[in-house]
C-alpha cells in the first residue's frame, strides 16, 4: 500500500515536470505495476502451496495420531497380560511354600506313624504270651521229677499208664482242649 501511495506521488510529480518524462513515467509506472502484480501472483501461489502442504501435514498427523492410538491400545493390553501374569506368578510363589510345607509335614507324619507302627507290632509280639513254650517248661520240669502246679492234678490211669490233666487248660488265643502228655 505505501508503495503504491509512493508510486502515486512520484507519478504527479513527473506530470508536473514534462511530457518526455511523462512517458519515461508512464513506463516506469507500467513496469512497478507488472511487478507488484508478479509479486501478488507469486505470493497467492505461495499461499496455495503452503495451504496444501498445511493440509497434507495435518493428514500426516492424523494418521500419526491413529498409529499412536492402536500402539497405546497394543502397550494397554499387553501390560494387562503382563499383569495378570503377575499375579498369576505371585499366587503360584504363594502356593508352592504352602504345598512344600503340607506335603513335608505329610511325610513327617508318615514317616513317625511308620515308626510307631513298627514299634506296636514289635512290642505286641513281646507282649503274647508264649503257651507253646510254658508247656515245654512244665513237661520239663514234669519230666525231671520236680514239684509243679500241674502236678497234683494230674491223675494216673492203671491201665493205659497215661496222665491225664484234671483241668483244661485256657487261654484266650487257643481252643479249650485237653492236653494229654505221655
Amino acid at each position: 500500500m505505501r508503495t503504491l501511495i509512493l508510486l502515486l506521488m512520484l507519478l504527479l510529480a513527473l506530470a508536473l515536470t514534462g511530457c518526455d518524462k511523462e512517458e519515461k513515467l508512464r513506463t516506469w509506472q507500467q513496469q512497478q505495476v507488472e511487478q507488484l502484480q508478479q509479486q501478488a501472483r507469486e505470493n497467492s501461489e505461495a499461499a496455495r502451496e503452503l495451504v496444501k502442504a498445511d493440509a497434507q501435514a495435518r493428514q500426516e498427523v492424523a494418521v500419526l495420531h491413529c498409529d499412536l492410538q492402536s500402539e497405546r491400545i497394543e502397550v494397554g493390553h499387553q501390560r494387562d497380560a503382563l499383569e495378570t501374569d503377575r499375579k498369576d506368578v505371585a499366587t503360584a510363589r504363594e502356593r508352592v511354600p504352602l504345598l512344600a510345607t503340607a506335603f513335608q509335614g505329610g511325610a513327617v507324619l508318615l514317616a513317625c506313624t511308620l515308626g510307631l507302627g513298627v514299634c506296636g507290632w514289635l512290642l505286641s509280639g513281646v507282649s503274647k504270651p508264649d503257651s507253646d513254650g510254658e508247656l515245654e517248661d512244665l513237661l520239663v520240669l514234669e519230666v525231671g521229677g520236680e514239684h509243679t502246679p500241674l502236678s497234683s492234678s494230674l491223675r494216673l490211669k492203671s491201665d493205659s499208664q497215661t496222665i491225664t490233666p484234671a483241668i483244661e487248660l485256657q487261654h484266650p488265643d487257643l481252643k479249650t482242649t485237653p492236653h494229654l502228655a505221655a
